[in-house]
């Protein structure tokens, strides 16, 4: 993900956030990333396998599509409408290789759009301060878990969530994610799901970069685990007292 600070010129501008992305070559990324053969975009805030909640590109309002469509010249237009002699950004990120080259990669990509990109890198913990105390400027990158968009509504969408580090701000974005949050029925949450999922598109508070495929792997004798992460909230820990070790096994297998 990139995340813009949508409190803070440049990017408080919504058509400024529209124009980095549509500036964005995320075909491009996806190369680069690897990924090609995951979902296709757009797969942010929804993932194309919750089904129930998807809409797909074609589906979407014109003015969401237009973000998806690579479109150099037109995004160095907007951009040159409000800062005629260019924009500067910083970019804050990880000064550790993938993450360096990405930035690298994204500093070339914005040059032909009018931007002019100066990456940021430091430690893990300096980055991290940067970014959860929201004291970065105009730009940093990140990733996050988005397989439940009620999560995602909730802490990356919402004013305040903990997620949030463009700190983005919808009124309705916030109503919605109240409304989701007290309804218990599925079904119920979906149309509101959607509403705002669009309406956080449309104004690109953060640009979905590329998807990570992520898988979980154990050896045989390891017993009673499935690839289960948590049963209760994120916390893997309490699953371990209902693992063992098949001992006999192990010794077989030569460990």
């Amino acid at each position: 993900m990139i995340s813009f600070d949508n409190t803070k010129p440049p990017f408080d501008n919504v058509d400024m956030r529209r124009a980095m992305m549509i500036g964005t070559d995320l075909e491009a990324i996806s190369e680069f990333a690897l990924t090609k053969d995951l979902p296709a975009a757009p797969w942010w805030p929804i993932l194309p396998t919750t089904t129930d909640a998807y809409t797909l590109l074609e589906e979407l309002p014109a003015d969401i599509q237009i973000l998806y469509d690579y479109n150099p010249e037109l995004a160095a237009q907007m951009i040159a409408e409000v800062y005629p002699n260019g924009l500067k950004v910083d970019y804050y990120c990880e000064s550790i290789p993938k993450a360096l080259d990405f930035a690298s990669l994204m500093k070339d990509m914005w040059a032909k759009i009018g931007v002019t990109t100066e990456i940021k890198s430091s430690d893990w913990v300096t980055y991290v301060q940067y970014r959860e105390t929201h004291t970065f400027k105009d730009v940093v990158d990140h990733d996050m878990e988005l397989a439940n968009p009620l999560m995602t509504i909730d802490s990356l969408m919402k004013m305040g969530g903990w997620l949030n580090y463009a700190q983005y701000s919808n009124e309705r974005v916030d109503e919605l994610a109240a409304l989701i949050a007290a309804e218990p029925d599925h079904t119920k949450q979906i149309p509101w799901i959607k509403e705002a999922a669009q309406i956080y598109m449309r104004e690109c508070g953060t640009i979905p970069a590329h998807l990570v495929a992520g898988g979980y792997y154990w050896w045989p004798w390891l017993k009673n685990y499935y690839g289960e992460m948590t049963i209760t909230d994120g916390d893997f820990g309490y699953i371990i007292p209902y693992i063992w070790i098949d001992q006999d096994l192990k010794a077989d297998m030569g460990y």
